[in-house]
């Protein structure tokens, strides 16, 4: 028997001698009265691959059974827990992962502990076999173990799903320049500096994740073009990304003086406008009182 132990799933080498000439071999493995057949060669030998299937963890016993001369002979497999599928097997905080295992006790319970947080509990069928869904908890970047342990039985296995980074929440998502921004993050490495660069602005402002991968912080909308501008965050030491977006509008932001005679001189100031764009001046009911005026690159 190679290998004479593994995994649901398993490809396993069974051999056999001394049966009958070109005598029909039943193979029983385990709870399966009759996983495959084979035939012996001329001198009673046979080989024979099958894939083990869904059982309970433990030592199962394989049977070559001779069908005409009755003669059976028997050796062992020792089936082994696994976490079979993880899917998918990245994502954000928040996302949900689906779990699928076997090999374990009949009906047992089995505990799933998710990186250095999560507990979730489940019950594995009669065949040893569970399935189970659960979120992402906020935990930092990186590959994260999923480790699935028999409660009766004690045997346990692992697998692995690797937490992104993102950005939570931008707040608010537009707006002119001068505007206060919240900006919320998560799946970051732990405790790692991490650096915004907004619009064409690299490092806006430098912030830490704290303990458990994420962090908050806030700044200004300094002077840039009108439009959609990235926030970018990346952490410094795990150098992964995550954005979110803020869309810069135009705006009159001084006149001066706001009051006057006729025939006074005033100054208007605006920003948020298109790099290069020509801005025309409406006063009153003057459609175009002053000269258009040529916006200057992210003025």
């Amino acid at each position: 028997v190679s290998p004479n132990y593994g995994t649901v799933g398993t490809f396993v080498t069974v051999s056999g001698n001394g049966y009958g000439y070109k005598e029909r071999i039943e193979v029983n493995f385990g709870t399966i009265p009759t996983i495959t057949y084979v035939s012996s060669e001329k001198y009673g030998s046979w080989t024979v691959i099958y894939t083990i299937d869904h059982q309970p963890l433990g030592t199962k016993t394989i049977t070559g059974y001779g069908l005409v001369t009755g003669i059976s002979a028997v050796e062992t497999f020792i089936i082994n827990p696994k976490v079979e599928f993880v899917l998918p097997n990245h994502g954000t905080v928040g996302s949900s992962v689906y779990v699928e295992g076997d090999g374990y006790a009949g009906s047992e319970n089995v505990r799933i502990n998710f990186g250095t947080s999560k507990t979730v509990f489940t019950q594995a069928d009669k065949y040893g076999s569970f399935s189970t869904t659960f979120t992402v908890d906020t935990q930092g970047w990186g590959l994260t173990t999923i480790c699935a342990t028999g409660i009766s039985s004690g045997t346990s296995s692992i697998n692995f799903y690797t937490i992104e980074t993102e950005i939570t929440l931008v707040s608010p998502t537009f707006g002119t320049v001068t505007t206060m921004i919240t900006v919320k993050g998560n799946g970051f490495k732990i405790n790692e500096l991490v650096r915004i660069d907004f619009g064409n602005t690299v490092s806006i402002i430098e912030t830490y994740a704290d303990n458990i991968g994420s962090f908050t912080t806030v700044f200004t909308v300094n002077t840039q073009t009108y439009g959609t501008k990235t926030i970018l965050a990346t952490g410094v030491v795990s150098n992964q990304p995550a954005d979110g977006y803020y869309r810069i509008i135009a705006r009159v932001w001084n006149v001066s003086p706001n009051s006057g005679t006729v025939g006074r001189t005033i100054t208007v100031k605006g920003d948020g406008y298109c790099a290069d764009e020509m801005i025309g001046i409406q006063f009153g009911t003057e459609l175009n009182i002053a000269p258009q005026y040529q916006v200057t690159e992210d003025l």
